[in-house]
């Protein structure tokens, strides 16, 4: 229920900003449409085809005929394409969302850009856009940029906990101070930025900005940075407190703005994600070579201490042997005690006997694990 009541505040939202001239073309349950099926799965489909019926009547339709059945299941619909591409093909067979490029790369393929070109088939088809081609293209690129910044930023950061029915923070390793710091002053530069330049002429400024920020600091911070582009660039000229100090606005609804800062967001997402997994291998070369270094010093202080064995063992094993050839060449010159020399072999003989089991019992004991006992 809760769900239902957020998703109808957002298309009621949606509706409202559609109003606004130089506002983004959002509709914001698209997106958390999307979340949702990837923290819930398919129970929450029966919700998102309630709230597309109903938005529908926010928008003014009154007669609720077949064909406006079938275009009020888009929002559904789209978050199930996303979740069977992502979540059942790819997901369960690799690593956790966001772990490498890779897994990047397959969410923004399958995940927001084949589901929103299913978007578009019902956009197409919408009454007020009547098959306007450029129309549906530029509703296409809004959604890109709606979807990809707080989709990411949601399922990255955050996942559903089936054992305690609530959505909790996922362990990850966090911005540092100098990286808040850094993105606080970042914030304030594209604030001053948006208060006047005009947005229109000059929104590849945030995408550079972005792109050198993703490559200093990697995933985690592009993510955060992007969020606070698009708020600041499509969310804060809604509200008239914001707008009227925007003296150079711009307006967004151009399809070359679109298309150059999507762009930007998914090419500095991009690179803050390489960025990120050259620092993890980087991290694990260095671990390797510790490993390998920490194998090699113990394989040094081996073979020394195998030097120092071998010098003690051929030590004592000759001894007893030159004994016995003594007590040979004396036996031949004195053959009349002959018994005595036999019987001072044999017990250099037990000696070196006796010898060689105990370097038997030292060497399997040495391979053995110690076992800790009270």
């Amino acid at each position: 229920l809760l769900l239902q009541v957020i998703l109808f505040v957002l298309s009621y939202l949606s509706h409202k900003l559609g109003t606004v001239t130089n506002s983004l073309l959002l509709y914001l349950p698209l997106v958390l449409g999307i979340v949702f099926i990837h923290w819930f799965g398919t129970q929450i489909l029966p919700v998102l085809f309630i709230n597309g019926a109903t938005t529908l009547f926010i928008w003014g339709v009154s007669n609720f005929t077949l064909k406006i059945g079938v275009l009020s299941t888009h929002e559904a619909i789209v978050a199930l394409v996303s979740w069977l591409l992502y979540q059942k093909l790819f997901l369960n067979k690799s690593s956790p969302r966001f772990e490498n490029t890779n897994s990047f790369l397959r969410f923004v393929v399958l995940g927001i850009v084949i589901p929103v070109c299913v978007n578009s088939i019902y956009v197409y088809h919408y009454g007020f856009v009547r098959g306007n081609v450029d129309k549906v293209v530029l509703y296409w690129l809004s959604d890109f940029i709606t979807i990809l910044p707080v989709s990411v930023l949601l399922l990255y950061f955050f996942d559903f906990n089936a054992s305690t029915n609530k959505i909790q923070p996922i362990a990850r390793k966090g911005l540092s101070r100098q990286e808040w710091i850094e993105l606080g002053i970042i914030t304030v530069v594209f604030i001053a930025l948006s208060l006047y330049f005009p947005f229109d002429k000059y929104w590849f400024i945030y995408g550079i900005g972005a792109t050198l920020f993703a490559l200093r600091w990697g995933f985690e911070a592009s993510i955060l940075l992007n969020l606070v582009i698009f708020m600041l660039s499509y969310l804060l000229p809604l509200f008239d407190f914001a707008s009227s100090l925007l003296i150079t606005q711009g307006s967004t609804q151009y399809a070359n703005v679109h298309l150059g800062m999507s762009t930007m967001m998914f090419v500095s997402m991009l690179v803050g994600r390489v960025v990120s997994d050259l620092g993890e291998a980087e991290k694990k070369l260095k671990n390797q070579k510790q490993h390998v270094e920490k194998i090699n010093n113990e394989l040094q202080e081996t073979n020394q201490e195998l030097d120092r064995f071998v010098y003690s063992v051929s030590h004592d094993l000759s001894a007893p042997l030159k004994s016995i050839k003594g007590l040979v060449t004396i036996s031949r010159m004195e053959p009349q005690q002959a018994n005595e020399y036999l019987t001072k072999i044999d017990r250099s003989v037990d000696r070196l006997e006796e010898f060689i089991s105990e370097v038997l019992d030292y060497s399997r004991t040495n391979r053995k694990q110690l076992v800790y006992e009270n």
